[in-house]
């Protein structure tokens, strides 16, 4: 498992958004080397991005839903990215509630508690008034990684068209 981020990207949870109702569902793991160039890169895209969510957060307009955002998890039985909902913004940072199963980390569980510092996020999401998934770069990354099914469903569940994703790397063996 050395070299290894385990990026977790859920069937039904993404597809609802990590949802208020924290319904737990089958999610499909991806290992990615943690010097995976396109990960590495969809990471700084969401960080540098990330205060642009931060502002539509606080001020959602009519219809915006599913505000998520991933957030890396380190403990001593490993690395995980899990996506985190009802989100909270406070003095220390921000809190929410953990919105999928974690596979290797045990620390955090899912449905439970959780704080976090902006440096732990690795990715942001929410869903648009015209139910288009924003965000979600790590996501798109993966979009090359998975069979055409499965990204197609990705990209009609999303909002997305067939170009989303297409501007990340394929080739995750650099």
């Amino acid at each position: 498992m050395k070299n290894q981020i385990i990026i977790t990207i859920l069937c039904m949870i993404l597809a609802v958004g990590c949802s208020h109702k924290n319904e737990k569902s089958d999610s499909d793991i991806a290992l990615v080397n943690e010097k995976d160039v396109a990960m590495n890169r969809a990471i700084e895209m969401a960080q540098n991005s990330f205060p642009s969510f931060l502002q539509r957060f606080a001020n959602p307009q009519s219809g915006d839903s599913n505000f998520v955002v991933k957030v890396k998890i380190v403990d001593s039985t490993g690395v995980e990215h899990l996506w985190v909902s009802n989100l909270v913004v406070n003095d220390s940072g921000f809190s929410g509630i953990v919105g999928n199963e974690p596979e290797f980390v045990t620390s955090v569980q899912f449905n439970g508690p959780i704080s976090f510092k902006k440096a732990d996020i690795s990715d942001w999401a929410y869903t648009d008034s015209n139910g288009v998934r924003q965000g979600s770069f790590t996501v798109k990354v993966l979009l090359h990684r998975m069979s055409s099914e499965d990204a197609a469903n990705y990209r009609s569940v999303f909002g997305w068209d067939d170009t989303v994703g297409n501007g990340f790397v394929k080739d995750s063996t650099q």
